[in-house]
């Protein structure tokens, strides 16, 4: 999608015109969320699910196909991630700690945990990214 008055559009390759539709520039405004003028927007096919379903299925899979290498820890409440060099990761649950070598972490938005990064020195910064992207 262009927007219907950007001043650029003569650019366009004329092999491209019949894959673009122009629209308002609100209508893009709006599937951005945003009111910064972008003049373009690419779409693709979408897909909507529902996620308790697709994690109860992806769970059962993992732990019928690869019962030695995958567990699931239920309710457990994390408070700290440790990604470490040279050794396995760690997950702390209260006073338990948890190494693996991968962490998959379904918070569901919840976000009273800190990821501490022992690979960089900024190891806040990674935190505080993440912790500003949980809506």
């Amino acid at each position: 999608m262009v927007d219907k008055n950007w001043t650029e559009i003569s650019s366009i390759p004329s092999e491209f015109l019949d894959l673009i539709s122009f629209v308002d520039q609100d209508f893009i405004q709006e599937k951005l969320e945003t009111r910064e003028y972008f003049p373009v927007l690419l779409t693709s096919r979408k897909a909507c699910a529902n996620s308790a379903l697709v994690c109860q299925d992806t769970i059962q899979y993992l732990l019928q196909h690869f019962p030695h290498r995958f567990l699931v820890h239920e309710e457990s409440h994390v408070s700290e991630i440790r990604l470490i060099p040279d050794r396995q990761n760690e997950v702390w649950v209260d006073e338990y700690r948890i190494r693996a070598t991968e962490i998959i972490l379904c918070t569901n938005g919840f976000e009273h945990f800190h990821i501490v990064d022992l690979y960089h020195s900024s190891s806040y910064k990674k935190d505080a990214e993440f912790h500003k992207n949980v809506h």
